[in-house]
């Protein structure tokens, strides 16, 4: 007996049943990633990080636990809507609702995902009254992000000799933005990802990942699996960092460690990933 299709997922994601395909998760490999402390933060083992890397597993950040569970908790809530109550109350809000993959949504090209886009300065201004939790609990939030997007960003720059007198020029947290990812229950573990192998554009991505897990990089030609870690959060290396450091090699003539760009996959094969849900929190610093 098939359950009743979840009016919370985007209608094409109601075509085919749930029906996830128990699969051993023998063939994925683990993963232990470079583990930095924020509270005793060593440069240059963060800049030797991100440049073997492209990300690390960031310890002792100083997020709240319970700060991280409300807004996960009022961010499901609010995905938990229809659909069609989705689409209706983000509709010109500052706050918006995607799903899918922009401009590809067939059924064979889609990624199977939701969520919610918060612009950290936007969310600051006058919003809807039904947002107010989802206001506040971003706002504490992104100030937590802010401050771990600036302290590792000053460890870098000093170990890429950039101006200190600069610094300020060069990330401004006010550009932040919040996103919020679910993974629904996919049908078809053979042909949808929760998100296609991409690079992020910002400077730093900071990933909250729930428990379910599905996050994979490319290194070494061979993807890996970053298995969750609780307390900890994944910080990775956007392409605005990986641009920057050679634009000022080149205007300055001379050589400046260059940092990669981690490819990464939301990888939706697993029997975790399929048998429940996925969520993340995922900050990037622009």
């Amino acid at each position: 007996m098939t359950s009743p299709p979840d009016h919370s997922y985007p209608p094409l994601f109601r075509q085919i049943q749930p029906n996830p395909i128990r699969r051993s998760s023998e063939d994925e490999i683990g993963v232990h990633i470079p583990v930095i402390d924020l509270e005793s933060l060593d440069d240059d083992a963060l800049a030797a990080a991100c440049r073997d890397w492209g990300l690390i597993r960031l310890e002792n950040h100083g997020i709240p636990s319970d700060l991280s569970m409300k807004l996960e908790n009022e961010t499901a809530r609010l995905l938990s809507l229809s659909f069609e109550e989705k689409e209706s109350r983000f509709h010109g809000s500052p706050v918006s609702y995607f799903w899918g993959t922009p401009a590809m949504r067939s059924l064979r090209s889609v990624n199977w995902v939701e969520g919610l886009h918060i612009p950290m300065d936007q969310l600051r201004s006058d919003v809807d009254s039904s947002f107010s939790a989802l206001r506040s609990l971003g706002a504490e939030y992104g100030e937590h992000m802010a401050r771990i997007a600036r302290k590792i960003f000053d460890a870098v720059a000093r170990d890429l000799k950039l101006d200190s007198s600069q610094l300020w020029s060069y990330l401004d947290e006010s550009h932040g933005i919040l996103r919020v990812y679910r993974y629904p229950l996919c049908p078809d573990v053979a042909n949808y990802f929760g998100m296609d192998a991409h690079t992020d554009s910002s400077v730093w991505s900071i990933l909250n990942q729930d428990s379910v897990g599905g996050l994979q990089i490319l290194h070494g030609n061979q993807w890996l699996h970053v298995p969750p870690v609780p307390g900890s959060i994944v910080v990775n290396v956007g392409d605005m960092l990986q641009v920057h450091p050679l634009l000022f090699c080149m205007l300055l003539m001379c050589i400046k460690a260059i940092y990669i760009c981690i490819l990464l996959l939301i990888l939706k094969l697993s029997v975790r990933s399929f048998a429940n849900e996925a969520a993340r929190l995922v900050y990037g610093m622009i």
